[in-house]
């Protein structure tokens, strides 16, 4: 679980890094979808592994 934290935390912190550049226009940045990807399946699989 703590893993699962690490990983939720350095991807929102990488996500506020690119939100706050003034140079790039976010949604055409490859960047901002490879971190919204990885954001999906890691909740995904966060659902997976603990049922509700």
């Amino acid at each position: 679980m703590i893993a699962f934290t690490v990983l939720y935390l350095s991807l929102g912190y990488s996500l506020y890094g690119i939100f706050m550049e003034d140079t790039t226009l976010i949604y055409k940045d490859f960047r901002f979808w490879l971190i919204i990807a990885s954001l999906i399946l890691l909740i995904l699989l966060t659902l997976k592994s603990y049922p509700l």
